[in-house]
């Protein structure tokens, strides 16, 4: 999970660390160029189609997307959820999209966990996520 405390600095949290727990955190600075770029917006307001489109913008193989909806994980729920298809992605890499079952147990603790590994892998690649 990464924390932009100003426009010139960031700083990503360590495995394991907790502000709820009381432990303490590591922090590790980040390089001006590691940005996360976040879009978001009510339901069906074209975030996916503008989360392609800026990646298409900054290169296919600059940008990578990772999805916070929290009925698009779920391999099931590719109509009601309005999940973007394959050839919407224009392909760029997407990530969070029906990764588990309707009939498992996945926590917001769960995604917090997966999708900060993946952000920090895209990142760790040299690419923005």
């Amino acid at each position: 999970m990464v924390d932009a405390l100003d426009s010139k600095s960031s700083f990503a949290r360590s495995e394991g660390s907790s502000p709820s727990s009381g432990t303490k955190m590591a922090l590790k600075k980040t390089t001006p160029k590691n940005k996360i770029i976040v879009i978001y917006g009510p339901t069906s307001s074209g975030k996916s189609d503008f989360a392609v489109n800026l990646a298409v913008d900054l290169g296919k193989d600059k940008a990578e997307i990772v999805s916070a909806d929290s009925r698009q994980i779920y391999k099931e729920l590719n109509l009601l959820s309005g999940k973007i298809t394959k050839s919407e992605m224009l392909g760029i890499p997407h990530h969070m999209l029906s990764i588990t079952s309707i009939t498992n147990e996945y926590s917001a603790s769960d995604y917090a966990k997966d999708a900060s590994k993946i952000v920090l892998d895209i990142l760790g690649r040299g690419k923005t996520p």
